[in-house]
C-alpha cells in the first residue's frame, strides 16, 4: 500500500480542547473559560436577603370566596343564571337563554357550557350564532316519464 492513502491517526482529546473529526486536520482554538457576570453581586440572593423578607400573612392575602373566575365560554353571553325569587342562589342552578324560554342545567362541578353552546348553534333559530343544518330536506326522484329510473 501507498503511505498517501494512509488513514490519519485520532489525536487524543484532552481536558478543555474539542475534538475535531471531519475537519481538515486542525485543532480548534480553546474556547474562553470565563462567562461575563450578567448579575452584579449586590442582586445575587443571599440567605441573609431571603430571611428578611417577612411571609405573607392570611391578612395580606384575599379571601378565597371573594375571588371569582370570569366565565370564559361564549354561551355566557347569551344565558342569564336563573335565581330564587329573593334572590338566594338556586339549589341546583340553571341558566336560561336569553333568545328563547329553554333553561339548562349550569352546575359548575356537574354540567358544562357545551351543552349551552350546543343549543345556541343548532337548535335556537333566534340565536345569531345559528347555524341551519346543512342536510337534505327531500328527496327529489326523477320522474318515470323521462325515462329515468
Amino acid at each position: 500500500m501507498d503511505s498517501s492513502s494512509a488513514t490519519p491517526t485520532p489525536t487524543p482529546i484532552t481536558e478543555g480542547t474539542q475534538s475535531s473529526i471531519g475537519t481538515s486536520g486542525t485543532q480548534p482554538s480553546e474556547t474562553p473559560t470565563s462567562t461575563p457576570n450578567l448579575v452584579s453581586d449586590s442582586q445575587v440572593p443571599t440567605i441573609e436577603n431571603v430571611a428578611s423578607v417577612p411571609p405573607p400573612t392570611s391578612a395580606s392575602l384575599p379571601p378565597s370566596d371573594s375571588v371569582k373566575r370570569k366565565n370564559q365560554s361564549i354561551a355566557w353571553e347569551h344565558f342569564t343564571r336563573l335565581t330564587n325569587p329573593d334572590g338566594s342562589k338556586l339549589a341546583r342552578p340553571r341558566a336560561k337563554c336569553k333568545h328563547c324560554p329553554q333553561t339548562y342545567a349550569v352546575d359548575s362541578k356537574s354540567n358544562g357550557t357545551t351543552n349551552m353552546r350546543t343549543h345556541l348553534l343548532y337548535q335556537c333559530r333566534k340565536s345569531p350564532l345559528f347555524i341551519p343544518a346543512k342536510k337534505q330536506r327531500y328527496l327529489a326522484f326523477d320522474s318515470i316519464e323521462n325515462g329515468v329510473m
